[in-house]
């Protein structure tokens, strides 16, 4: 491949240095002839330049013990994981098509993908900073030093091969030789569907780190506070004037038990006295004989009042209690009772019997 297109550089840049030539034999210059050359010699720097990137066919990656594909929106993750900026053309096909017992893993999240519909990625074109995605030449081959026809990758020989160095047609991988094989050096025509072996895939896979949940946003920090103003100078309050103290009056006395009700003594018998002599009487005047008004009423004592029962302790501060009511006694009974004076009775007529005979009359010696 290297040498077919040195060949045609130099086939290009010989073209280029006879049309400059013809044109500039004569006096004037052709601007066509001058056009055609500068077109030639840019196709052929171009050409120079074109197809430097890398092709990876069959990329896979190893999730916990086992191998699995890549799923088609993982292409970029997986430029970018072999150390490439971006993905350029891709190769897809069905996890049921390729035949393997392998199933798939999205790079993004680290899920694996059972569907056997599910697309997968076959070959990859990678793609360092700065470099732009190979186009496809007159024969349809996109990639380098391919000779047939609609090949992807780089060195291929025969016709829809995918991959890089495969020889024959319809091969998928890398080193193959034959037709319809997708694996890794394998020589012969595939008879069955899954007649490759795993251990090559493993061989040229990665790991898959299962990306850790986002941190949780956190919360921005708190505004500075103002700085707040020096507090004010407090004074001690004035001391409070206690209450002065609660006069304490003396408990009340206990309650005197009544006296015992006073006996009065007997009625002693009433003395009689001798009735006083009477002088005669005057022919005028009949002596009456005094009546004896009777005794007046026997004054009891009054009842002894109740004094108030005693006040019930409580929180507040006691009331002030009156002294105990003085007990006024009777005054007592005089024996025998003063005589009752009463006005006169009236006159008797005829004058009452005397009792005893009239003195003897005396007559002046």
């Amino acid at each position: 491949c290297a040498e077919t297109c040195e060949a045609r550089m130099l086939a290009h840049f010989g073209e280029a240095q006879r049309t400059l030539k013809l044109a500039t034999m004569g006096k004037q210059t052709s601007n066509r002839a001058i056009v055609a050359a500068i077109y030639i010699l840019c196709g052929v720097s171009i050409a120079s330049e074109a197809c430097k990137s890398t092709f990876i066919a069959l990329p896979s990656a190893i999730l916990g013990a086992k191998v699995e594909f890549l799923t088609e929106d993982s292409a970029t993750a997986y430029c970018k994981r072999q150390g490439f900026s971006k993905a350029g053309s891709v190769r897809t096909s069905t996890l049921n098509i390729l035949g393997l017992s392998m199933d798939a893993v999205r790079m993004s999240t680290a899920e694996l993908v059972t569907p056997r519909s599910t697309k997968v990625i076959v070959a990859v074109e990678c793609l360092k900073p700065g470099q732009t995605a190979c186009t496809a030449d007159s024969s349809g081959n996109i990639g380098s030093g391919n000779r047939g026809k609609r090949n992807f990758g780089t060195n291929n020989v025969g016709d829809d091969n995918i991959g890089n160095r495969n020889t024959g047609s319809s091969n998928w991988g890398d080193n193959n030789k034959g037709t319809s094989n997708r694996c890794f050096d394998k020589v012969g025509d595939r008879k069955v569907v899954n007649d490759c072996k795993l251990t090559e895939f493993r061989e040229r896979a990665f790991n898959v780190i299962v990306p850790s949940p986002p941190p949780k946003k956190s919360s921005p920090p708190p505004a500075p506070l103002k700085r707040p103003p020096p507090p004010l100078k407090r004074f001690p309050p004035p001391p409070v004037p206690l209450p002065p103290p609660l006069k304490r009056f003396p408990p009340p006395p206990a309650r005197k038990s009544p006296p015992p009700p006073r006996v009065s003594p007997p009625p002693s018998p009433k003395q009689s006295f001798p009735p006083p002599k009477r002088s005669p009487p005057s022919p005028r005047q009949s002596p009456t004989s005094p009546k004896r008004s009777p005794p007046p009423p026997r004054q009891l004592p009054p009842p002894p009042k109740k004094s108030p029962p005693p006040p019930r302790h409580s929180p507040s501060p006691p009331k002030q209690t009156l002294p105990p009511p003085r007990q006024i006694l009777p005054p007592p009974r005089q024996f025998p009772p003063p005589p009752r004076q009463f006005p006169p009775p009236p006159r008797q007529f005829p004058p009452p019997p005397r009792q005893f005979p009239p003195p003897p009359r005396q007559f002046p010696p």
